[in-house]
């Protein structure tokens, strides 16, 4: 998963905006400032702001443009365009809408509508006068009619999609002003803005992985190392899995990130009013702190989900953690809050107060085998360079289903659009493979069998279901028997014969006779197939007829783990497969 990124961007039209004059009439002049102060006559690059790359609503820094009045007033429509470049680059509403009219920054978002770049032109007499603007891909069009008093345009709140724009670490946002119509023509030189950074660290990337060897958790679906507590409740005093972040837990996901800069994670009030340390312009329009979305899907049948109800200094390590990288290593101050009831795209919910350290653990509803998982910063570090880990607990009671489960990793709220209204908003990372619920099965070699079909050679089986002892710990199992039979030729190597022994309960042993399941002979070897753990065989060969004089002998099953039958009766009598050799 690619980690999240900010993008510094100054919409720093470092140039005037001169126009072409007329013969006898004085063409209306324009001149402007950016957010930092600086003239557009002036080759200056102000201070720049900071928007993430991965952010589908981050909000640009403020362009302020005066225009001198016209002389003689004209009634020529006029405009002013902003270029951007990339020019993947696409402001926010969307690309290809049209037809915006600007207004005030703070009004209401709902839903995909987000609030328009406000455009306010205020006269001499200090009348507003509400011009238009139009967006197509990475150009913003302000439209206006000259007038014959100084006008002073302010745009701000202008959002721009910057995940749209493909850059990598190091590129950059380069921004051209053009103007027409009653005030002339004229394109200035474009300005580079500042360069791509990092928020979340590449090295470590964030992972949903096992992070001593990056493998995915596995878990026996007749065995979940975890059991789920009695009566599945709402809220648990610490992880149900008391050796994640201690031995490698058996039923743990551990979630891992780091920052790439000491603000990249930031509460709501921290966004509405900027973080001047890092140059991260206020956004007075933010709805919510920054989140972070964990998904989990494909989530098997009988699966419960348990995390923390909060990420922060003092927690067990079992629970997580926060580590502050700075020299020192001093206490983190960031603390990560469990938001309840979103949406799937992590927008709406409820969120709690940060409050002191705590390792509760909170179950999380799943819906078609998907779980979501959203996390709000409610008090932020912004001197801290911090790391996380949260460790999610998966839960299981009796037999479970089987098959891979996927998590990903992504801030949030996902959008646009998104089903609650929430900004900033962001683009969503692909998923992983990060745990395994594989079929619990036995699988038993019977190296030599033999049976003539006249009674001089016979093999009899015996398979145990050891599962019930109970009072030693085991997890009682009920599964299908079922054996493959391979002839000593090797003709049928690839299609073995394949006989059902039956269903055995704990405690049951299966028995069988070589002769009676293969009447004309056999001679070769089996493999078992238990679907169940903790099967035991043992194989007894005898003359029955005694011809010759009597002989036996026996010999225990050996427990291989790479068999080679091509595939298992799962319960139902489905086939699977299972590892070739």
């Amino acid at each position: 998963m690619t980690g999240l990124k900010k993008m510094f961007f100054a919409l720093a039209v470092a140039v005037a905006l001169g126009l072409i004059g007329a013969n006898t009439a004085a063409a209306q002049q324009c001149t402007g400032t950016t957010a930092a102060g600086a003239s557009l006559g002036t080759v200056a690059v102000p201070t720049s702001t900071v928007v993430r790359l991965e952010g589908t609503t981050e909000i640009l820094g403020t362009i302020t443009v005066a225009c001198t009045a016209a002389s003689p007033a004209t009634s020529t429509t006029s405009t002013i365009s902003v270029s951007l470049s990339p020019t993947t680059t696409r402001f926010s509403p969307a690309a290809g809408t049209t037809g915006v009219t600007f207004c005030s920054a703070t009004a209401p978002d709902n839903k995909s509508t987000f609030p328009c770049p406000s455009l306010t032109t205020t006269d001499a007499g200090g009348f507003i006068v509400n011009p238009t603007a139009t967006i197509s891909n990475n150009v913003l069009t302000f439209v206006f009619t000259p007038q014959a008093t100084v006008q002073t345009f302010t745009v701000s709140g202008v959002r721009i999609n910057a995940a749209s724009t493909g850059l990598a670490i190091g590129g950059a946002i380069n921004a051209t002003v053009t103007t027409g119509g009653g005030i002339g023509t004229r394109q200035f030189s474009s300005v580079a803005a500042s360069t791509v950074d990092a928020v979340l660290a590449a090295t470590p990337a964030p992972s949903l992985l096992n992070p001593v060897n990056l493998l995915p958790l596995t878990i026996t679906s007749c065995g979940v190392g975890v059991p789920t507590p009695v009566g599945t409740p709402a809220t648990l005093a610490g992880n149900p899995d008391v050796l994640a972040g201690v031995a490698g837990g058996p039923s743990s996901i551990p979630v891992t990130f780091t920052e790439g800069f000491a603000a990249a994670l930031a509460t709501q009030a921290q966004l509405a009013a900027g973080i001047p340390a890092f140059n991260i312009a206020a956004d007075p329009g933010a709805l919510n702190g920054i989140r972070l979305r964990i998904t989990l899907t494909n989530l098997p049948s009988g699966f419960q989900v348990y995390v923390p109800s909060q990420i922060s200094a003092g927690i067990a390590a079992s629970t997580g953690f926060v580590f502050n990288n700075n020299a020192g290593n001093p206490p983190s101050g960031t603390v990560l809050s469990l938001v309840t009831g979103t949406a799937a795209d992590g927008s709406g919910g409820t969120v709690p107060a940060a409050g002191a350290a705590t390792n509760t653990y909170s179950l999380v509803p799943t819906s078609s085998g998907t779980a979501v998982i959203v996390y709000e910063v409610t008090a932020g570090d912004l001197v801290a360079l911090e790391s996380f880990g949260i460790n999610i607990a998966l839960t299981g009671s009796g037999t479970v289903g089987v098959g891979a489960i996927s998590g990903a990793l992504s801030v949030a709220p996902v959008g646009p659009p998104t089903v609650n209204p929430a900004r900033p908003q962001f683009v969503t990372s692909g998923p992983v493979v990060v745990a395994n619920s594989i079929l619990c099965a036995s699988y038993l070699l019977f190296p030599w069998v033999a049976a003539d079909g006249r009674g001089n050679f016979d093999t009899g089986f015996a398979i145990s279901n050891t599962t019930a002892d109970g009072p030693i710990g085991s997890t009682q199992q009920t599964g299908d028997v079922t054996m493959y039979l391979f002839k000593s030729d090797g003709s049928n190597a690839t299609a073995p014969s394949i006989i059902s022994l039956g269903t055995a309960a704990p405690g049951v042993v299966k028995t069988a006779v070589l002769s009676q399941l293969s009447p004309t002979g056999w001679t070769g070897y089996a493999i078992v197939v238990a679907n169940f753990t903790m099967a035991h065989g043992f194989a007894f060969i005898n003359n029955p007829n005694g011809a010759g004089g009597s002989y036996a002998e026996g010999y225990l099953a050996i427990s291989i783990s790479k068999p080679r039958a091509l595939a298992v009766l799962a319960p139902g009598g489905t086939p699977v497969e299972i590892t070739n050799q």
